[in-house]
This record gives structure tokens, C-alpha cells and sequence, in this order.
């Protein structure tokens, strides 16, 4: 008997100093059946953004107040963006890495393939000077007559007239071909005539641009007034004395407009912009 007994004890002595040393008496009353809920907005309200959009009928103008007017007025009526404002931007992209915090092991990766993939393209693709262009001052810069003047006497170092028989006579087709090649560095197109000084003499009458541009002078001036804004307003048309008196907008009796813009009708749609006062089912 006194065997049992002391069994018994060293057993009940057993489970207190496992029980204690464990601390299994911190789970007793917290054991639950159902799984872990990983999702915390169905359990937390108050984490669950606000939504954009009316989840509820809007009957009437006041319906509004709890929509998109107190959505506009808490996120976009404030410059300055607190840290509610932030907090609740971050928590509206959980899975983003943007989010985390700069020590996450994720962050840094993703920021390091972020940051190499824009120095390889930077690498990869040769950067474009072209929207510099109009603030290099290359159009600024004068011609360069000196290397014109080399080119002209190249070109007449190397003529040799094909048409000519005596050296005493030229021909008007060798003297044209030399005047062509000389005005097409420059862009520019030569008319050359026979002399009436005399015989064997050649004159230029007419320096034309090999691609002219042509402006026309209508164009311009619309242009111009366009530019200026001075084209905006738009010149009734002439009345006579005795409608002079009358609105164009509100009095019936004119007829000025062809009735197309008669504000006194009722506009067709116009009443969907606008929510009635009071509860009206399927206003819209």
C-alpha cells in the first residue's frame, strides 16, 4: 500500500514539475479547433481600405456624404501627405516590395536587379541627342566660305569643256554644266542666258533654291493670329434694330440660333448629371 502511495506521488510530482517547467499553463484556455486566419481584414475592420465607390443605393443627393464626396475630401483634400495618409498607401499594396523596409533581404534584391537593369539598357541603348539639337547653336554658326572656296576651285580645276571645238568659242551647254555644279554646293539652282553684250558672253538672270519651301502669305497670317489667340472670338451675326432688344438664349421669339441652342427646352440627359433630392428609385 505505502508502494502505490509513493508511486502515486513521484507521478503526481512528475507532471507538476513538467507541467510547470513547460509552462503548459499558458495554453490552458486558448486551444481552439479552427485554423489560423492569415487574412487580418476580415478580422480587423479597421485595416480594410475605404472603397472608391458606393456599396450602398443612392436614393438622393445626401447619399453621397458617406461616399466619394468624404472620399475626396479625407485623401485629396490635404497637400501635405501625413503618416496615416502613407500607412494606408503601403497597406493597400501588402505583397509590393516597395514596402518593406530597406534591411528585407527581398528589397535588396529586388532593388539591385532593378538598379543593374536600368545601367544595362543605359549601356545597351545609345543616347538620343536629337531634342538637343535646336540648343547646340549649329544653326547659329556662319558658313564656312573657306571650304566653300576650296570645293569652287576644285570644281573648276577639273574642267575640261566637252562641246567646244575651238578654244576661241565656248558652248552654252559647258558654261551651264559648270554654273550647275558650282550653285549646287550652295543648294541653289542658276538660270543661265546668252549675253546681250555680245557673242561668246554668258550672264546669270536668276538664283533660284533647289528645294524651295513655299509659304503662302494667307497661311501665315492665320498662323500668326492663331499663336497670339486673337482668332478665339467669334463675330455674331448682324441683327436688325428691332431684335436687338431680345435675348438670343431665353427669348422664344428669336431666331437668330436656328433654335440649336434654345436653353428654355428641355435637354434630353441632363438630369443624369444630378442627383434628385429626395428618395427616387432609378432616377438615372
Amino acid at each position: 500500500m505505502d508502494l502505490i502511495l509513493i508511486i502515486a506521488l513521484l507521478a503526481v510530482i512528475g507532471y507538476m514539475a513538467i507541467y510547470f517547467r513547460g509552462r503548459y499553463y499558458l495554453r490552458d484556455g486558448f486551444q481552439n479547433i479552427q485554423p489560423a486566419v492569415y487574412d487580418s481584414t476580415a478580422v480587423l475592420p479597421g485595416l480594410k481600405p475605404e472603397a472608391t465607390y458606393a456599396e450602398t443605393p443612392i436614393y438622393k443627393l445626401e447619399d453621397y456624404d458617406t461616399t466619394e464626396y468624404g472620399v475626396v475630401f479625407e485623401n485629396e483634400g490635404s497637400r501635405v501627405a501625413g503618416k496615416r495618409e502613407i500607412s494606408d498607401a503601403m497597406v493597400r499594396y501588402p505583397m509590393s516590395w516597395t514596402s518593406r523596409p530597406p534591411s528585407d533581404q527581398l528589397f535588396q534584391d529586388r532593388r539591385e536587379a532593378f538598379v543593374n537593369l536600368a545601367q544595362a539598357d543605359a549601356l545597351e541603348k545609345p543616347v538620343n541627342t536629337d531634342e538637343f539639337n535646336s540648343i547646340s547653336g549649329t544653326k547659329e554658326q556662319p558658313p564656312d566660305t573657306e571650304a566653300m572656296e576650296e570645293e569652287e576651285r576644285k570644281i573648276l580645276q577639273m574642267y575640261q569643256p566637252e562641246e567646244t571645238k575651238d578654244l576661241m568659242y565656248y558652248n552654252i551647254k559647258d558654261a551651264t554644266n559648270l554654273v550647275k555644279r558650282l550653285y549646287e554646293k550652295r543648294g541653289l539652282v542658276a538660270d543661265v542666258q546668252p549675253s546681250k553684250q555680245g557673242t561668246n558672253v554668258f550672264e546669270i538672270v536668276e538664283v533660284t533654291e533647289k528645294d524651295p519651301v513655299i509659304v503662302y502669305e494667307d497661311d501665315v497670317q492665320v498662323q500668326r493670329e492663331t499663336l497670339r489667340g486673337e482668332n478665339a472670338i467669334q463675330v455674331p451675326q448682324v441683327v436688325n434694330d428691332l431684335a436687338a432688344g431680345l435675348d438670343p438664349y431665353f427669348e422664344p421669339r428669336s431666331r437668330t440660333r436656328m433654335d440649336r441652342h434654345d436653353y428654355s427646352r428641355w435637354t434630353p440627359g441632363l438630369e443624369r448629371s444630378f442627383a434628385p433630392t429626395y428618395n427616387t428609385r432609378e432616377w438615372y
